[in-house]
């Protein structure tokens, strides 16, 4: 997740600072949003399997990985690159699995 969120870097005038394509940009964000669902998937499997997975360490580590989601996103939000419809529906899906995650390891 850093390195994505290096990648894209800060906006200037609406534009990401590294020139992507609109259409490796919206691959890049629904890829981690997928990411995270593929994420809330495993849990769900470990915990059907009655396997104790909310380790200290791994809740500490995805909660990182929340907070700098959270961060892309606000990125994606105030880009002008990607349509306003694009950005909603990959925001909302986002939103949904951070929500879904944020419950499992109780940070907020």
């Amino acid at each position: 997740m850093d390195e994505t969120d290096r990648l894209i870097g800060k906006l200037i005038n609406n534009q990401f600072i590294k020139s992507i394509d609109v259409v490796n940009l919206e691959l890049l964000y629904d890829r981690i949003a997928t990411s995270f669902e593929k994420m809330d998937e495993l849990f769900l499997a470990l915990e059907n399997a009655k396997f104790e997975w909310k380790t200290d360490t791994l809740i500490t580590h995805l909660s990182k990985c929340i907070s700098i989601n959270e961060q892309l996103f606000i990125k994606l939000t105030s880009s002008a690159q990607l349509p306003k419809e694009t950005i909603y529906d990959i925001n909302k899906r986002n939103d949904n699995i951070i929500s879904i995650l944020k419950n499992k390891i109780k940070m907020g």
